[in-house]
């Protein structure tokens, strides 16, 4: 009997001792600014884990190739995109060509990792200054990805300048 009795002090010095901290614990809480908290969840939710790395700068002027010299002669373009984190996120990689170059986009063939296509055969968004072609998308986890890139002309008639002012970007 002796036993229960210190059993149920014990339970109820236990129990005034929670409802003390609780009580206790209230201002201290409130003190704390919740919107800076919310402020620092909204960036890590919305963070990009995706990172990427162009490793060298290809020439701007595109010479003129039959596809089997053009995977020996032309010069790449070579870019790393890389998420090294355990969180699945997505990436698109895009060719943005400025619609003031002189280049005829018709007669572009496009190498991409080993992958030989026209340019035109891409999926094309534009706006007034520039068209964007989507090269590849993707969802990357905890790996890399690695883009072998070149261009280059088919026309052999070039009466025109044949730099193209391009760049590809990574969103």
């Amino acid at each position: 009997m002796k036993n229960l009795n210190n059993l149920e002090k014990t339970l109820y010095k236990d129990i005034f001792m929670t409802v003390f901290l609780v009580l206790v614990s209230i201002p201290i809480w409130l003190n704390f600014s919740v919107s800076a908290l919310a402020a620092e969840a909204n960036y890590y939710d919305n963070y990009n884990y995706v990172k990427y790395e162009f490793l060298n700068e290809a020439s701007k002027t595109l010479l003129t190739y039959t596809d089997s010299e053009a995977l020996r002669k032309c010069e790449t373009q070579d870019i790393l995109i890389y998420n090294y984190s355990n969180t699945l996120d997505n990436y698109s990689l895009l060719l943005k060509i400025r619609k003031n170059s002189s280049v005829n986009l018709d007669q572009i063939k496009i190498n991409v990792n080993y992958q030989i296509d026209y340019l035109n055969n891409y999926h094309v968004y534009e706006d007034a200054e520039n068209y964007y072609f989507v090269i590849d998308s993707n969802d990357i986890v905890a790996s890399s990805q690695k883009y072998i890139i070149s261009m280059w002309n088919i026309d052999n008639n070039l009466t025109y300048n044949n730099e193209l002012d391009y760049e590809f970007i990574i969103v």
